[in-house]
């Protein structure tokens, strides 16, 4: 098993990891710390439907 930190996420990961699905979570992990923290939190309650914007 290995451990990787990044940043402050570690990802661990067995012996068994395909090398490039093991990639791509480090990708996302990489991308996911440089957003900023109102992305997540604004993202979801964002809506275009007229119905939402009239509640």
């Amino acid at each position: 098993m290995v451990e990787i930190v990044i940043g402050d996420a570690v990802v661990r990961a067995g012996g068994d990891v395909d090398p490039g699905r093991l990639a791509r979570i480090i990708r996302a992990v990489r991308k996911a710390l440089t957003l900023p923290v109102w992305w997540f939190t604004c993202r979801a309650s964002r809506s275009t439907s007229a119905r939402a914007r009239h509640l």
